[in-house]
């Protein structure tokens, strides 16, 4: 029989096992931690955000253990785009020579093999091909943002402050010829539906999952507010990551509290705590796409990456 304040033999298994993770998570972390400042490495970034979870707490202190996401930076052109991260750069053009074929090109490849698309007003099948495979850069990198935060379930940065508390994922800018060339308008006015942003997250997901970008990158707000995507292509957007750790400190003392009540409990409270309907009760992540001028009304403190 289990004497009142004794461990039983698999909760002192749990916590091993938990404190082995942790060790795993900083080990992992450290050995990319060479490649932080060379730009975004998706493993480095996942293991960062997750150790954050795990080690910025009250108890720990903020900034244990800081992300190493830096933001991607997408430049599309008529030829092609840029993306530039940290000292990473590289340049992709649009087309179809098998010495040029990437995955970050394939939609224009598809497109133009594709005898159903056709040009439309004053756009040619080329520039229909190539806002496409914009389109498709874009939510990839959109779905990608949420990813790698953990699709809005974990409790991140400074669990202390209750202000919004972003990281810029990604920038997508437009080139000045881009702009000469289908104008100062949005994607929407130029292009029929089906070649849209907003149609095509709606229709379109990762290679072999049934599930659409659009439904891949839900989040708890868009329930009150569905998201519509679109853009100009005289402005810069982003793909920004939301957190806002509110009423953190206060649940984190009620279930303490608890703890030393139930004598039962077989999860410490620091680890993770939800409600009786299985929602978290202290914080609420979102991801938005919008314009880069938008992003200090979204935000109140861009975390450092």
């Amino acid at each position: 029989m289990k004497k009142k304040g004794e461990m039983t033999t698999s909760e002192l298994f749990g916590m091993i096992l938990l404190a082995l993770s942790l060790v795993v998570l900083i080990g992992l972390a450290t050995q990319f931690g060479e490649r932080a400042d060379k730009g975004y490495n998706s493993q480095l970034c996942r293991t960062s955000v997750v150790a954050n979870s795990k080690l910025n707490t009250p108890i720990l202190g903020d900034g244990v253990w800081p992300i190493k996401c830096p933001t991607r930076y997408m430049y599309f052109d008529t030829d092609g785009f840029i993306e530039e991260s940290g000292d990473y750069k590289t340049e992709i053009l649009f087309s179809t020579k098998g010495k040029d074929i990437q995955y970050e090109n394939r939609e224009f490849v598809n497109c133009m093999n594709d005898k159903s698309i056709t040009g439309s007003g004053d756009l040619k099948k080329e520039d229909i091909c190539k806002i496409r495979n914009i389109n498709m850069i874009i939510m990839q990198r959109h779905y990608e943002c949420w990813e790698q935060f953990g699709r809005g379930e974990l409790a991140l940065f400074n669990r202390a402050d209750t202000e919004r508390q972003c990281v810029i994922c990604s920038v997508y800018d437009f080139s000045d010829e881009m702009e000469k060339k289908y104008g100062a308008y949005y994607s929407s006015d130029v292009l029929p539906e089906r070649h849209t942003l907003d149609y095509m997250m709606r229709t379109k997901g990762p290679l072999d999952r049934n599930i659409t970008y659009y439904e891949l990158t839900m989040d708890p707000m868009d329930i009150f507010d569905q998201p519509y995507f679109d853009y100009s292509f005289d402005e810069s957007y982003t793909s920004v990551f939301i957190a806002n750790n509110d009423n953190y400190i206060q649940t984190k003392m009620q279930q303490i509290g608890q703890f030393f009540k139930d004598p039962i409990t077989k999860a410490l409270p620091f680890l993770k705590s939800t409600d009786p309907d299985g929602f978290e009760k202290f914080f609420l992540n979102t991801i938005e796409f919008s314009p880069e001028v938008l992003v200090v009304r979204e935000c109140d403190v861009l975390v450092e990456q």
